[in-house]
């Protein structure tokens, strides 16, 4: 399955017999699955529908549906004048006209606007129609609008495909250069260690013997073999999950570790170079940090 990017954009209509139905879907960059739906009031009670269809199609991301549903011009309605509503209105109105000392001709027209815009005085009614055959062609105009939208995150999901398995690329040779300069590194660790040592020798006593063993110990404290084998494995990991669908949490987590192992590198590094490599891997794996925040 496709890498997909959790930023898209899709689009669906149909006609109906009494109306015809737009859906625009968006979605963002979201941790878990957030679904909001802007629907007519005559669809409400579809709400719960259309989400689950959501659920079964997308895993993560801010996905917004908006619902238009158009009836052909003409349709039965009705403007009714609330003449009760509109005097009381208008009777507060006038007094405050009054009390202003604004009895002009052009005072008064804005105050009768004013009370026919209040709430109530004018209502347009309109046949309510009967949607509950529309349900059908409605969810399937939002799975429609899902899989243009599917579309476009899997578009944008093989460029962060491509981006990230470069930057993966590049860890995975910065860590064979890394895992040679570390045995270099080592081996000439102890060799300065030891010829410091020597120099001391005839000023010193210690024991030869255990002088080995803690010139050993140090050693290993130094050593990232391990280190480097875990980066390796997770970098073929990585790539493995590139190529399945909906691992982006899974991705995050990866990134996480390999950033684990590339501190501890650092910290037990003895070398300039080393140190150097590390900033490199660690700027890598921050772009793939980025990157991954928008992978689903």
């Amino acid at each position: 399955m496709p890498v997909r990017s959790m930023t898209g954009f899709g689009r669906a209509s149909s006609t109906l017999e009494k109306a015809s139905i737009d859906i625009e879907v968006r979605s963002v960059n979201h941790r878990f699955l957030d679904v909001s739906c802007k629907l007519p009031s005559l669809y409400s009670e579809f709400e719960r529908d259309v989400v689950a269809v959501v659920r079964d199609k997308l895993s993560r991301g801010r996905v917004d549906i908006a619902v238009m549903r158009n009836e052909p011009t003409g349709s039965s309605s009705e403007v009714t004048f609330n003449q009760k509503l509109f005097s009381a209105y208008w009777s507060a109105i006038e007094q405050g006209i009054t009390h202003a000392g604004l009895n002009d001709r052009l005072s008064k027209a804005l105050g009768v606007m004013n009370a026919l815009n209040r709430r109530d005085v004018l209502e347009v009614s309109q046949e309510v129609s009967d949607v509950s055959g529309e349900k059908k062609a409605l969810l399937s105009t939002v799975a429609d609008a899902l899989d243009s939208l599917i579309s476009m995150r899997e578009t944008e999901g093989e460029s962060l495909r491509k981006e990230l398995l470069s930057h993966a690329a590049q860890i995975a040779k910065l860590t064979g250069h890394l895992n040679k300069l570390a045995k270099d590194s080592s081996s000439a660790f102890q060799e300065k260690l030891t010829q410091r040592i020597e120099k001391l020798q005839p000023d010193v006593e210690f024991d030869a013997e255990r002088m080995a063993q803690e010139i050993a110990y140090i050693a290993d404290r130094t050593d990232v073999t391990e280190e480097l084998v875990r980066l390796e494995s997770h970098i073929e990991q990585f790539k493995d999950f590139l190529k399945q669908d909906g691992t982006g949490r899974k991705i995050e987590f990866l990134i996480q570790e390999m950033g684990r192992e590339v501190n501890t590198c650092g910290s037990k590094s003895q070398s300039t170079e080393i140190s150097t490599i590390v900033v490199d891997m660690k700027a890598a794996l921050e772009k793939m940090r980025e990157q991954i925040q928008n992978v689903e």
